[in-house]
């Protein structure tokens, strides 16, 4: 009875689905047939209403996600530029022009412990170098002088370079290490004058090359070597009055001019020198139109006394103005050329 009822409830259930779906059946060793997933179509997006409701049919617009600024940017920063590598591609993390650092301008310090705001003044006036080339600047006894040295660097070379040159261990000569020291001029004031130095080279007589660069200086030295007497009046006296001549016909209209003597030794007429100092001053108008700045090369004593009465001596002489400037050879290869001008034009007068 079990039984019986077991075999009729399986038949009927066969039938019944055989019954519903009669494409199911399949031969033997056939698999039966796959139907397809069911895939709902993409529900379209519909005008936002003023309603917070929404039903089964539709799908509220989506605000666009919000650009997110990091807070570099919002400062006004750039990202970084990696540093370029010759031997992979150069990879930069933005596609905007990176911003150039500007440093503050009071507080950067160059070679010699120059500001870039005493760069700054010292740009604002015409500069000349009137240069010894008589024969004793052949002398060998200038230490080397590294134009990108640190402070401490040429603290050293300053503190040995008197002992060197009584021993005689020189590297350079005074005209090598004068060539040194107007290079590392040149390079220092390249950015504040654009117009360049005026080198005047003397000994009896004198050559003018102005708007002189960084790159012009080793052919000018090379061209023009030592030789002859110390004529410093006549140099000195071409570069005042061409400033004179340019301040008179310009209504003033004239920057101020910074000379900077570089000589070994004794003038051969000291008289004509300090007559010449003088008589500048008395044509100045005020004590800023002109310094001159006497930068000794070597440790002649008779050269260097006669530059200490230029710098102190001069006002009870008659000069209008204290106009002078000294720096003994230590010092200048302590501080270098663009150190002593500035103290000229930044002294009291």
């Amino acid at each position: 009875m079990v039984k019986t009822g077991a075999a009729s409830y399986v038949i009927l259930i066969v039938s019944l689905f055989l019954a519903v779906s009669p494409n199911c059946a399949f031969a033997d060793g056939d698999l039966p047939p796959v139907a397809p997933q069911y895939a709902p179509p993409p529900a379209m997006p519909t005008r936002a209403t003023d309603s917070n409701w929404v039903n089964a049919f539709t799908t509220p617009m989506q605000p666009p996600p919000q650009q997110v600024v990091p807070q570099y940017q919002q400062q006004g920063f750039q990202p970084p530029i990696l540093p370029v590598n010759p031997d992979h591609a150069t990879v930069r993390l933005h596609h905007e022009q990176p911003q150039v650092f500007q440093p503050a301008i009071d507080n950067t310090r160059m070679d010699g412990g120059i500001t870039a705001l005493e760069l700054k003044v010292l740009g604002q006036h015409d500069v000349a170098l009137v240069v010894d080339r008589s024969s004793s600047m052949e002398t060998p006894d200038c230490p080397a002088f590294n134009p990108g040295g640190g402070l401490w660097q040429r603290a050293l070379i300053g503190f040995v370079a008197p002992g060197m040159m009584r021993m005689g261990g020189g590297m350079l000569t005074r005209w090598q290490f004068v060539q040194q020291q107007t290079m590392a001029l040149a390079r220092q004031t390249q950015q504040v004058l654009p117009q360049g130095l005026t080198l005047v080279l003397f000994s009896g007589h004198y050559k003018i090359f102005p708007h002189v660069d960084l790159q012009q200086v080793p052919a000018i030295f090379s061209m023009n070597r030592p030789g002859g007497t110390t004529e410093t009046a006549k140099a000195v006296a071409s570069q005042v009055d061409d400033y004179f001549m340019r301040r008179d016909s310009s209504g003033g209209r004239v920057r101020p001019l910074a000379i900077a003597v570089i000589t070994d030794g004794m003038p051969t007429n000291p008289g004509a020198l300090r007559k010449l100092l003088i008589q500048t001053t008395m044509r100045m108008r005020n004590p800023h139109e002109i310094s001159i700045t006497f930068l000794q090369i070597g440790t002649e004593r008779r050269g260097f006394e006669l530059l200490e009465e230029l710098d102190r001596g001069l006002v009870s002489e008659g000069a209008r103005f204290d106009i002078v400037e000294t720096k003994p050879f230590p010092q200048v290869v302590h501080e270098g050329l663009a150190r002593a001008l500035v103290d000229s034009i930044t002294s009291p007068r």
